[in-house]
């Protein structure tokens, strides 16, 4: 209900500058939810694009670690053993970090290991995966804006899809619980319905089929539980329409570059409340 708040929303999404690195944040293990959106990437790229995980990401092993302290060592320091603050580790991790690669301590490559391998012991999820053509597809296409004056009367939009194979689109998702209904609950607290929605449009743009939508959804915590989610067709349907009043409400504002806030009026009792309000009138 409030564009300008979503635009705002949006655009920090692309901010440029990260906040700088501490010496304390190097040496903490404390995981903020920040840490755990970065490994849910990693072990995406990790599980479904392997060959891509080794040519993006540097693992700091044990092999890393006592190369960099000899070599430290061969250079005059004091150091009794390895540590973040050793100019060969700050060398290594600012030339991995100028070339796009992510740095993934032995803990968490490790913990990758587990899950897939505790993954893959589900013989439904494993064959699903083996049925995979595409992964992590950019699906670029365009929308009708209703009374549009430009020039174009369409939005560019664009999807990314986590894996497709012939009628089927799969999801993956690290998080807190995989049972069913907890699992359940988070799909609509973190519009995961509307975002699989989003994709099913995009994919019917472009050209691919697509009849079920599934969850694997694994818990980032040992033992690693994990669960094949289907969505029922009644819940995307409900969310196809849901997608498509939101981006009918949001399109004229990009047409026009003109994003509302909240409006000024009469405010209106939540709905709990205006029973009551008009017993007592």
């Amino acid at each position: 209900g409030c564009p300008r708040k979503a635009w705002a929303e949006l655009q920090s999404k692309f901010a440029i500058e990260a906040e700088p690195e501490t010496e304390a944040d190097e040496e903490t293990e404390t995981e903020s939810p920040t840490d755990a959106m970065r490994f849910g990437t990693l072990y995406h790229t990790f599980l479904l694009e392997p060959d891509e995980f080794l040519k993006s990401a540097a693992v700091l092993d044990a092999y890393v670690t006592n190369r960099l302290f000899e070599e430290a060592l061969a250079t005059g320091s004091k150091a009794r053993g390895f540590s973040k603050k050793l100019a060969t580790y700050k060398a290594w991790k600012q030339d991995r970090e100028s070339r796009g690669i992510t740095i993934v301590n032995e803990r968490d490559a490790a913990k990758m290991e587990d899950m897939r391998e505790t993954l893959f012991r589900d013989d439904e999820i494993q064959s699903e995966l083996a049925s995979v053509e595409k992964t992590e597809i950019s699906v670029y296409f365009g929308l009708p804006v209703s009374g549009s004056k430009m020039e174009a009367p369409f939005v560019q939009c664009k999807a990314r899809l986590d894996a497709w194979y012939p009628g089927v689109i799969l999801d993956l998702k690290t998080c807190r619980s995989a049972h069913p209904l907890e699992f359940a609950r988070t799909i609509p607290q973190l519009g995961y319905d509307t975002q699989f929605a989003w994709y099913r449009i995009a994919a019917k743009c472009a050209g691919l089929d697509v009849s079920r939508c599934g969850f694997i959804a694994q818990e980032a915590a040992f033992p690693y539980l994990h669960a094949l989610h289907w969505m029922p067709d009644e819940w995307l349907s409900y969310s196809r329409k849901e997608v498509m009043r939101i981006y009918y409400q949001l399109a004229p504002c990009i047409a026009s570059g003109v994003y509302p806030g909240y409006g000024n009026g009469d405010i209106l009792p939540p709905a709990w409340l205006e029973e009551t309000i008009e017993m007592n009138a």
